[in-house]
């Protein structure tokens, strides 16, 4: 399209040719591209419950709805700019909710804007839509409507996450099993895969595999040699996700969805069970497990390696029974016990020796002294395989948190006979506070001790004496730095729950630790 316009040069006016950028109509089309667009493929809503994960993808209960418009950046025919207001924009109206939906830019659907936001049964109606792009004529597009999450007066169910997911095969020869959960009305079943050690080109890790039609009584998969058509395949010793999506659609389309997230690692060097049960992983590192139990059944679950792990059951979960856990290091491993207040040691495990907990059994334990120099990766989630039993049948929906080094950070028993850890900010006495030592860490010889502070704050210069010979506060046989600091010079006042430690090391490195206290003054 040219238009004249008037410029002036050196006082003389001149007539010259300029080109008025024009963009195609507004359109609002479908994936497949097909006219007529085929019923519940053009407009889409649906209910979406998300796992945790470590892709990036939030989290939780959503409403997920879209629409196709063209013209749009992928047909580059939308708008010479690059701002919001220069291209096509997309906006939904239902019930005074306003919501912008961005372009996906997506080569498998290339006109889609899409967008998902927290459920809320109020905005289960249809969207309103409306187009816009100032380079069209005309410049907006209106009269039509992504359709309704409500089927008649009925709000479809959320479905639930998948269960028991499951890997086993050697190397990059691999069979994912898992389960609906129960009473689960669901019409698809897919699956994805992601290297989490391959970003694109937006910073994500890579999408390699996808696979909507496993069927509706689908129960495992084992993917193809080759994951699509660039020819990827999975190697060993890398990290993937790998998630389950369980999909109900009917006349309208899809009705509701779920995607439950897992991550595992290849391996072809490890000897590993023949079924290992896999995490759903968040981004703070706990793994969580959706396993059906039985008693007296092993159960092999796969989180990620630190230095040690917290166990723990779900609140009314059957209690641990049992625990066997795998090679790494020197092959041994201290198990500690919670009593109320703080973790105390039990006794030191041998790798691939089970130790019963006895009775009841416990609902959470510690293991620790996994010790860094055998540099297991802590995000490799096929390092540190263990095994559990339980006490009765049922599901194992807890959850292990992993340990990790910090070199700053020890700790710190304050007075190591008193679960209580009780002070009086008025007594003339002093407050024992034992040092623990770790592997790679010995209190008694590493610590400069003239550096030590301790009190509410931990900058308190209240240091009365350290014990040369150490003791062993905490019974895994290392002896730990034992120190008495004076109480009124500590600081602490009514109110206070916590006290902190500070000193420097040997080598000048910084270090603290803190522990709960208990304040009680003495009633005059």
């Amino acid at each position: 399209m040219q238009i004249r316009a008037l410029s002036c040069a050196i006082g003389l006016s001149v007539l010259v040719s300029v080109p008025v950028w024009a963009a195609d109509p507004l359109v609002n089309c479908c994936a497949t591209n097909e006219t007529p667009p085929p019923p519940g493929k053009q407009n889409y809503s649906f209910r979406e419950l998300r796992s945790p994960n470590t892709l990036g993808i939030y989290p939780g209960d959503f409403l997920h709805f879209g629409t196709y418009i063209r013209p749009n950046p992928r047909t580059g025919d939308d708008g010479p700019g690059t701002g919001p207001d220069d291209r096509t924009k997309v906006t939904v109206t239902q019930g005074g909710v306003v919501v912008e939906l961005p372009y996906v830019d997506s080569p498998a659907a290339p006109d889609n804007y899409d967008s998902v936001i927290p459920f809320d049964e109020n905005l289960t109606d249809a969207w309103a839509v409306m187009a816009t792009n100032p380079y069209s004529s005309p410049s907006t597009l209106t009269g039509f409507s992504i359709p309704p999450v409500k089927r008649g007066s009925s709000i479809p169910a959320s479905l639930g996450f998948a269960q028991n997911m499951s890997l086993s095969g050697v190397g990059t020869n691999v069979t994912f099993s898992f389960n609906p959960p129960q009473g689960s009305d669901h019409t698809q079943v897919g699956i994805r895969i992601w290297n989490l050690q391959q970003l694109n080109s937006a910073g994500k890790p890579t999408l390699l595999y996808v696979n909507n039609g496993l069927g509706k009584d689908a129960t495992s998969h084992a993917p193809p040699m080759l994951l699509n058509s660039n020819n990827d395949t999975l190697q060993l010793n890398t990290k993937y996700a790998v998630a389950i999506l369980l999909e109900k659609n009917d006349a309208f389309g899809p009705a509701s969805r779920s995607r439950t997230f897992f991550q595992f690692t290849t391996s072809g060097t490890q000897e590993t069970p023949p079924t290992v049960y896999l995490p759903i992983v968040d981004t703070n590192g706990v793994y969580s497990f959706i396993v059906t139990t039985e008693t007296n059944q092993t159960y092999f679950i796969d989180p990620d390696p630190a230095i040690g792990y917290d166990y723990a059951i779900s609140s009314g979960g059957a209690n641990f029974a049992s625990v066997v856990l795998p090679k790494a290091g020197d092959d041994r491993f201290d198990l500690y016990l919670f009593d109320g207040t703080k973790w105390v040691f039990q006794a030191v495990l041998a790798s691939g020796v089970p130790y019963d907990f006895g009775g009841a059994g416990v609902p959470r334990f510690r293991i620790s002294r996994i010790e860094p120099s055998a540099g297991l990766d802590p995000t490799n989630g096929t390092a540190f395989i263990s095994g559990l039993t339980f006490v009765a049948g049922g599901f194992f929906t807890g959850s292990m948190t992993a340990l990790t080094v910090d070199a700053n950070l020890f700790d710190i028993d304050i007075k190591p006979d008193d679960k209580l850890n009780a002070i009086n900010p008025n007594s003339k006495g002093d407050i024992p506070v034992a040092i623990i030592s770790r592997m790679g860490f010995d209190a008694t010889n590493d610590i400069n001790i003239a550096s030590l502070r301790f009190g509410r704050t931990g900058s308190e210069n209240s240091l009365k004496s350290c014990s040369k010979r150490g003791e062993d506060v905490n019974g895994d046989r290392r002896k730990d730095l034992l120190c008495h600091f004076t109480t009124q010079v500590a600081g602490f006042l009514v109110g206070d729950s916590i006290g902190v430690l500070t000193g420097v090391l040997k080598d000048g490195s910084p270090f603290e630790g803190a522990d709960t206290v208990r304040i009680v003054p003495k009633v005059h």
